[in-house]
């Protein structure tokens, strides 16, 4: 039903329009070409409203009028936006150029406000001059409509007399029509059951409100799908307000802080406050309903500027009876007795992203072809690209074999049948349906809803397997994706303070390599960072563990240091054979000394010498020496979850493309590293610890050749990201 002011509404407006034509109702034309219409495309006006339709707008609207009064004179539910096209309350001044819109429809008409040529909601002095304009030049064009305040569809001498004689030297006052709303906290709490699913639905645009998968826990508005991050379960308690947990998160609706404008709308774990219960009342339309926090006067829940997008913020606004504090309550059955992956429809966390896929502490990675679970280290083989397809299913490609995708082996839809990357053709083998619940990740096999990715027997032991198995809701297959970027890099974040220790010979030591080169390039890329060396000429790893002569240092400086990363690095043969299992063994008792500490082992691979050395010589040249190095530093570093600095591969790749003009040995003894090999060594193991893109940000002085230092930088970005 409309309002019952709206006789009060007709009344005032026909005293206001008596008022503007008093003076000269003898010349009015009898040929108006205005017609009053009742009808047009998909709305209706209310009977006997004196608003007139024609050519897509909306006239006869009297100065001062308030959004209500166009609002009340059609039948269907509308909204009203200003030029700016922001959202204008039912209580707010009509200006001429305004629109209004109708839900569940594109169709909108302009306002024409009598006498308003300005679109600032009232009649001035500045109207009349724009006016005069008009009638010296007929150049004027933006709201000359609302000049014709005589209606014979003229813009005359006579309209300009009418707005002369109304406006009386001062701003008009609005007519004296204005109804008062019944205030928020004077509304019935509604019972609209006791225990119900629905879905909270906004009242202009098919969006519902769901949480974002995020840390965030940020509530928003997203298109309808059905998934289970769009239900919520309605619970009423014993005061008349509700909890309303989410299906997908099992967290409930909640505010951030204070009842205050612009707070967010979040979920957090239920707790009972009474930030966490919320009223429901009837909007003015009786239609929708309104959502606000027990204890609120005035605020309640709101779509931040009305947005119809994807990812609009759900926040507290001020009550102003506005489209975007009106929402539908759609209830539904909800079979949970069902599978959960049967019971809902699949999520949509974007058509493309980058993350990571992590359970139990570790990450699933690859190894050759295979994966596996893997302890986190920050490199490509453990950073996945997510592509939605059409269908709303996911391929989930490898960012380190960045053609091959995770696929379910010989498309065999069996209990712990191995998951491994093959060659991307998006089969349903490679396509994985992806649901949330509890704020954990599900990934279901497009071959069957009923096998799931899953880790072999629920170890989350280094090296245990990746399968697919039935549905079991066990946390062996519930996944947490951490997204980033395109390039996977910063995955570290820059508001925090890293400290970090090397330990190794003068491979790491030379021309001050740790502080004189690395700690500048990490401040200048924005990581505050801390670092430390312990170095001895020639040492081995092995001198730094247990009876080692050197051990008592590392032990003392990983009991007081707090550091984040340590590097270690192998004498410069070490990882050769005969000692290579040596240097395995030292590399494995190291690892679990630094963890024990809370702090990552980066391994430093070091670089086969300048050719004209023999060992280098002897095993085939620079670089299948460290070829032979590399292999030996990546077996170990698989086995115990290592970041790998592949400094020795950014050295080859200079070597391979540009000879000995860029020398990076030292002349005096042709293996250690030139000043341009310790700059090339710290911008890679940079590279590895931070993720970040060596070649963008960073600007210094430690060589004079820039061209040379920007072949370091690609170099050092290849031997990381390529």
């Amino acid at each position: 039903m409309k309002r019952s002011g709206l006789f009060l509404k007709l009344t005032a407006l026909t005293l206001v329009m008596s008022f503007l034509l008093v003076s000269v109702c003898a010349t009015l034309s009898t040929e108006q070409d205005f017609i009053s219409a009742t009808t047009a495309g998909a709305y209706t006006l209310v009977d006997g409203s004196d608003l007139v339709i024609k050519n897509n707008t909306v006239s006869n609207i009297p100065t001062g009028s308030k959004a209500y009064y166009v609002l009340d004179a059609f039948e269907e539910t509308a909204y009203v936006t200003d030029t700016e096209g922001k959202y204008v309350s039912v209580n707010q001044r009509l200006g001429t150029g305004y629109k209004i819109t109708f839900t569940g429809s594109s169709e909108s008409l302009t306002l024409i406000v009598n006498g308003d040529l300005n679109g600032d909601t009232y009649l001035t002095s500045k109207d009349i001059i724009r006016a005069k304009k008009y009638l010296s030049s007929s150049s004027y064009s933006f709201g000359i409509e609302a000049m014709d305040c005589n209606f014979d569809g003229k813009y005359t001498k006579e309209d300009l007399t009418l707005m002369a004689e109304y406006t009386v030297s001062k701003k008009t006052k609005a007519p004296d029509i204005e109804l008062v709303d019944v205030p928020l906290a004077e509304r019935p709490v509604l019972d609209i059951g006791t225990d119900f699913y629905a879905n909270i639905g906004l009242s202009y645009a098919d969006n519902v409100i769901m949480p974002v998968y995020s840390s965030t826990n940020s509530v928003v508005s997203f298109e309808r799908n059905g998934s289970a991050e769009q239900v919520w379960h309605f619970t009423r308690n014993s005061d008349g307000s509700y909890t309303i947990k989410n299906l997908a998160y099992d967290k409930v609706l909640d505010l951030a802080g204070l009842i205050e404008p612009g707070m967010d709308v979040k979920i957090y774990s239920p707790s009972g406050s009474d930030g966490q219960k919320w009223n429901i009342v009837y909007a003015d339309d009786g239609k929708h309903y309104v959502i606000y926090p027990k204890g609120s006067v005035n605020m309640v829940l709101d779509i931040e500027a009305m947005s119809n997008a994807n990812y609009a913020n759900a926040a507290l606004g001020e009550f102003t009876e506005s489209m975007a504090q009106k929402f539908n309550i759609t209830k539904f059955n909800l079979n949970t007795s069902a599978s959960y992956v049967d019971m809902v429809s699949k999520s949509d966390l974007g058509d493309v992203f980058y993350s990571t896929l992590s359970v139990g502490g570790k990450r699933v990675a690859i190894r050759d072809t295979n994966v596996l679970l893997y302890t986190a280290k920050n490199q490509p083989d453990e950073m996945w690209k997510f592509t939605r397809q059409a269908d709303g299913s996911y391929t989930v490609t490898n960012m380190a074999k960045p053609t091959l995708s995770l696929d379910v082996a010989g498309a065999k839809a069996a209990n712990a049948t191995n998951v491994q990357i093959y060659k991307t053709n998006k089969s349903a083998a490679q396509c994985w349906n992806l649901y949330i619940k509890n704020g954990s990740v599900i990934l279901s096999s497009a071959l069957s809803n009923k096998f799931v990715l899953d880790i072999y027997s629920g170890s989350f032991t280094h090296g245990a397997n990746v399968d697919i198995y039935t549905f079991n809701n066990s946390a062996a297959q519930k996944f947490t994706l951490e997204k980033m970027t395109a390039d996977y890099s910063p995955v570290l974040p820059k508001n925090k303070h890293y400290d970090i220790l090397f330990i190794g010979n003068s491979f790491t030591w030379y021309h001050s390599m740790t502080n004189g080169r690395f700690t500048p390039i990490c401040q200048a890329a924005g990581y505050d960072v801390t670092v430390r060396m312990i170095e001895h000429g020639g040492a081995y790893l092995s001198d730094y563990i247990g009876s080692g002569k050197y051990a008592a240092e590392v032990n003392q400086a990983l009991a007081t240091g707090g550091y984040e990363y340590v590097i270690i690095q192998e004498q410069s043969t070490g990882a050769l054979a005969p000692r290579t299992a040596t240097f395995h063994s030292s590399v494995r008792t190291l690892t679990n000394l630094i963890r024990s500490y809370g702090a990552e082992v980066v391994l430093y691979q070091t670089w086969g010498f300048h050719p004209s050395h023999g060992t280098a010589s002897s095993l085939g040249g620079t670089v299948a020496m460290e070829s032979h190095i590399r292999a030996a530093y990546d077996d170990i570093g698989y086995e115990v979850g290592a970041i790998m600095a592949h400094v020795g591969e950014a050295f080859s790749s200079v070597y391979s493309a540009h000879g000995l003009n860029i020398d990076l040995w030292l002349a005096a003894d042709k293996y250690h590293p030139s000043t341009l090999g310790s700059t090339l060594a710290a911008y890679t193991i940079f590279a590895s610890i931070f993720r970040a893109d060596p070649r963008q940000g960073i600007d210094h002085n430690f060589e004079s050749n820039r061209e040379t230092v920007n072949i370091l930088k690609d170099a050092a970005y290849r031997a990381t990201f390529e």
